[in-house]
């Protein structure tokens, strides 16, 4: 039974701290703009380059 306990323990908090998740805020430019008659659909593009494994 202890050894079930630390499988689960082992199971969670390694995917828990596994990865460090990081947040970049990026500002975008408003490409096209569609209004229909009831709401509207924005489109914006932006190249980003990513970190690999990341």
């Amino acid at each position: 039974m202890k050894a079930l306990n630390l499988i689960l323990f082992c199971l969670i908090f390694g995917n828990i701290f596994g990865q460090e998740i990081t947040e970049k805020e990026i500002e975008t430019n408003v490409s096209e703009v569609t209004v229909f008659i009831e709401g509207a659909q924005i489109t914006r593009q932006k190249t980003v380059e990513l970190a690999q494994g990341g």
